[in-house]
């Protein structure tokens, strides 16, 4: 479990109001497991993560965030490892995606605004 943040900055910096995962009164969920063995000495490691939030957007608009993560270590050498990640989501702006935007509106936040969750993929 996890404090459901969207990345969103605060409308003033005199009150702390709830964000949009905060308002949907549940946290935030997210799971990692992997499996590691010795190979020259060093560890060789695949992992997987999960992440979902539900997000409470203006206007009782909701949007399911979401991510789908994979990490690895591999060793070349006894001195040498290759590593990287790779992660596939939508509305993460909180993690990092979507350069810290979870959702984009189409004009001023409204009642008759379109409300787009933000879909991103890096590593």
């Amino acid at each position: 479990m996890m404090d459901n943040v969207t990345g969103e900055l605060p409308a003033t910096s005199f009150e702390r109001n709830a964000q949009a995962g905060e308002s949907s009164g549940q946290p935030a969920y997210a799971v990692r497991a992997s499996w590691t063995r010795s190979v020259f000495g060093m560890p060789l490691t695949l992992g997987a993560a999960g992440y979902y939030s539900r997000q409470n957007w203006v206007f009782n608009n909701h949007v399911d965030g979401w991510a789908g993560m994979t990490d690895w270590s591999v060793p070349l050498t006894k001195r040498v490892s290759l590593t990287g990640e790779f992660y596939r989501g939508r509305a993460i702006g909180g993690l990092g995606g979507g350069v810290g935007r979870s959702v984009l509106f189409s004009g001023d936040p409204n009642p008759y605004a379109q409300l787009q969750p933000v879909n991103s993929v890096g590593g």
